[in-house]
């Protein structure tokens, strides 16, 4: 694979013209599409038609200009708006127009039929943020944040992303790279001319190599939290049955989203929801309710709940405030100790019959949260022990966090655990060669991270998951 994955493939590729519909399909007030390549403005010659009489030759880039599309027939498809862009200040690095219609099924589908009918071809998935990384407007690193901005579900997972495809990572990553490089040089130095091998400084390429893996470190740790504020933790509501579990959804979600009855197990399968916790996605289960089961169905329901309590990062055990501990209250009390916790004693607008003491003395007032689900009260002081909770097991949250996908953070983790070995095993006159092949590894595996040198298959796979359009 060439310098930033263009191979003989990619070069193929290129010399076609593209076009997709880039807005959700469906009925909509506006839909959006995409055309990219070298028979950009021809094709648009052909089918639209500013309503000034223009010619389209004569309009200038980066201009939004009122028209219409006009089939081959020379009847109007639709009124538009078209935004002509000139390589190289275009997404792609490429001529590039976006046409923007009225968002029904029909006329998007039939400006893209004329567009392809004049010589473009639809985009694979990703393919225009492709051509942006293989045209060398963006790293491979900034072409992921893409589809993690479209993904975010919160405000701070939107500003990670967005700060990744401004190029935020590249400083520290640029960094570590240039400083391998110049330690290479003076291994590989030190092996073409064995004479001068005593003039390597191996006690300053030490020193630079802790410094690199205290950084790397450093990345890693903040990535690690940022993954939270991207991608959430998940929180298993369990409890017995009747004991408020899914009013308690409802109540945190501030919607009727589970149904609640006073029948007995009306829960059965687990019920999954999203929770914005002070920009931290908490993707709350609502499970099965535990008692001796009444069936095979009630019996897989309640198992399942018992996996999301070995799943979750945090439980929310749900105590009935209005009765008295029973043995399947006592036996998830047990259970419930293994992972990060907090006991809700539900039901506090109703007399208190639990055993209140007995809990603040076995864990503790701050492990208890009590709360009534049918009334609200005492639910934004379960969101703050939620979150706290989460700092405590994940460390504090900054703002200036970052998030690395499982692919980035597993190219950091390897280059780490090379340099760990060179500090430790591989410095020294003896080791030059074994030193130097480590460090050639270290630079694989930065150039894979930032899509300096990739091969073409995990291109594939990355942009596959892109939608197309985008």
């Amino acid at each position: 694979m060439e310098e930033n994955g263009q191979g003989p493939g990619e070069k193929e590729m290129l010399k076609d013209t593209i076009c997709a519909i880039s807005t959700p399909q469906g009925t909509g007030g506006i839909g959006i599409i995409r055309i990219s390549g070298g028979l950009t403005r021809r094709i648009v010659s052909m089918v639209f038609r500013p309503a000034s009489g223009k010619k389209v030759e004569g309009i200038s880039t980066h201009t939004v200009t009122y028209g219409r599309i006009i089939d081959d027939q020379n009847r109007i498809v639709d009124e538009v708006l078209l935004t002509f862009m000139l390589a190289p200040r275009s997404y792609t690095r490429e001529d590039m127009a976006e046409i923007g219609c009225h968002g029904g099924i029909v006329p998007m589908r039939e400006i893209v039929g004329l567009c392809v009918s004049h010589g473009a071809r639809i985009a694979l998935p990703g393919e225009f943020t492709r051509r942006a990384f293989i045209n060398g407007r963006i790293d491979l690193l900034q072409a992921e944040s893409v589809l993690e901005i479209i993904n975010s579900r919160t405000e701070r997972s939107l500003y990670m992303s967005q700060k990744k495809l401004r190029g935020g990572h590249k400083h520290i990553l640029e960094k570590t790279r240039r400083r391998l490089v110049k330690i290479l040089s003076f291994i590989e130095a030190g092996i073409d001319f064995p004479e001068d091998a005593g003039t390597v400084n191996f006690a300053g390429i030490k020193k630079d190599i802790e410094n690199t893996v205290s950084e790397l470190e450093s990345f890693m740790k903040r990535a690690s939290r940022g993954r939270v504020l991207y991608s959430g933790i998940n929180s298993a509501i369990i409890g017995r049955t009747n004991a408020g579990k899914s009013s308690l959804l409802n109540a945190l979600l501030g919607e009727d989203r589970a149904i609640v009855t006073e029948v007995a197990g009306t829960t059965r399968d687990s019920l999954q929801e999203t929770l914005n916790i002070r920009g931290i996605p908490v993707n709350i289960i609502d499970t099965a309710g535990i008692r001796k089961t009444r069936g095979r169905l009630e019996e897989m329901g309640i198992k399942k709940s018992l996996q999301w309590m070995e799943k979750a990062e945090i439980n929310l055990l749900v105590l009935d405030g209005s009765k008295k501990l029973n043995s399947h209250d006592r036996r998830l009390l047990e259970k419930v100790k293994e992972k990060l916790f907090l006991l809700v004693v539900n039901k506090a607008d109703l007399p208190v019959k639990i055993e209140m003491q007995n809990l603040v003395d076995s864990f503790g007032k701050e492990k208890i949260v009590t709360l009534s689900a049918r009334t609200g009260k005492g639910i934004e002081a379960l969101e703050e022990r939620m979150y706290s909770l989460i700092t405590l097991g994940y460390g504090k949250m900054e703002n200036d966090e970052i998030f690395l996908n499982v692919r980035q953070e597993d190219k950091v983790r390897k280059t780490l655990e090379t340099l760990r070995i060179v500090r430790e095993e591989s410095l020294g006159q003896e080791y030059m060669e074994i030193c130097a092949e480590q460090l050639k590894e270290c630079l694989r595996e930065i150039d894979e991270l930032t899509g300096r040198n990739l091969d073409e298959d995990v291109l594939e796979t990355i942009f596959s998951k892109f939608c197309i359009g985008k």
